[in-house]
């Protein structure tokens, strides 16, 4: 059993693997392995959205995918993204952006997480499990029903630093009196169909006081069943002072109005497992929490 970089060939071994990860988190879409190469190819497919994120930073990322294989078999693989600072050789942060292997086969994962660790003792100050997958529609850590990559994780001095609730909500479901007005704020949006971006913005006067933004879901699933009857929520954020006076339950009322009458039926999101408020707001509009995912770190 060896560590070495993915190969093409290996990919009809990984599909299954990735396929039962990606099962456990809605809408538990499967995927082909045309659509699993497509992914491994990209850089990222959240590249579409941050565009401009780290545009003068004095760091470079490096990725690089591995799997484990034994007589060429493909028994386990993950996805390592490695950040360079300026003038140094060794990357000093690391983000594991997907993990997945066989609960019948942990020496396998072990391997992987060597890896991980190893990036530590080299000198990464951060050592993390806690990326948006690239095979879903964004959560980022671990899914709790992966009891054995968690455990893994744990015996290996990781430790939780993120927990994620994820929550969808099924608007053919919702009646007229779910929608509401915002008042005395003005909206304005930003319809990006290029981007498959939509935001909302509140302003009161000409202030910015609140925004709720939804994304499309990555291109690469557009072959999955009923691809164009889901969105994902990707942010909702009211400033301070203008909290606790409905303002972020009317831009979400406002997104879930507006892909409604678009033809989307469920919209997903994640969310701080803490965040009590939010949950209860998301809870009342409709949301359920379908799963829970873990970030993990070092």
């Amino acid at each position: 059993m060896e560590i070495i970089p993915l190969s093409s060939h290996h990919i009809d071994d990984l599909t299954p693997l990735i396929n039962d990860y990606i099962r456990l988190m809605p809408p538990k879409w499967q995927l082909s392995t045309t659509q699993v190469a497509a992914i491994l190819q990209a850089s990222s497919i959240w590249d579409i959205h941050y565009r401009d994120d780290e545009p003068d930073h004095p760091w470079r990322w490096e990725t690089e995918t591995m799997c484990v294989v034994e007589r060429d078999t493909a028994l386990a693989a993950a996805r390592y993204d490695q950040r360079y600072d300026d003038g140094i050789a060794a990357p000093s942060h690391i983000e594991t952006r997907w993990l997945v292997g066989s609960a019948a086969r942990p020496e396998a994962l072990q391997l992987l997480i060597d890896r991980l660790i190893t990036f530590e003792k080299m000198g990464a100050v951060s050592v993390k499990v806690n990326s948006r997958c690239d095979f879903g529609w964004g959560w980022g850590g671990v899914p709790t029903a992966t009891t054995f990559i968690n455990d893994l994780l744990q015996q290996n001095n990781f430790s939780i630093v993120q927990k994620w609730a994820v929550m969808t909500a099924d608007l053919s479901l919702l009646s007229p009196d779910t929608f509401g007005t915002i008042t005395p704020f003005h909206l304005r949006w930003s319809l990006d169909d290029l981007h498959h971006e939509w935001t909302v913005e509140a302003y009161d006067d000409n202030t910015p006081v609140g925004e709720c933004q939804s994304w499309g879901i990555p291109l690469q699933f557009a072959a999955c069943p009923a691809y164009t009857e889901w969105m994902e929520i990707e942010w909702l954020g009211v400033e301070d002072a203008y909290q606790r006076r409905g303002l972020g339950r009317g831009l979400l009322q406002e997104q879930m109005q507006f892909h409604r009458e678009r033809g989307v039926n469920y919209l997903a999101l994640f969310v701080d497992a803490a965040n009590a408020p939010a949950l209860a707001l998301y809870e009342s509009l409709g949301f359920q929490c379908e799963a829970e995912c873990w970030g993990w770190g070092r």
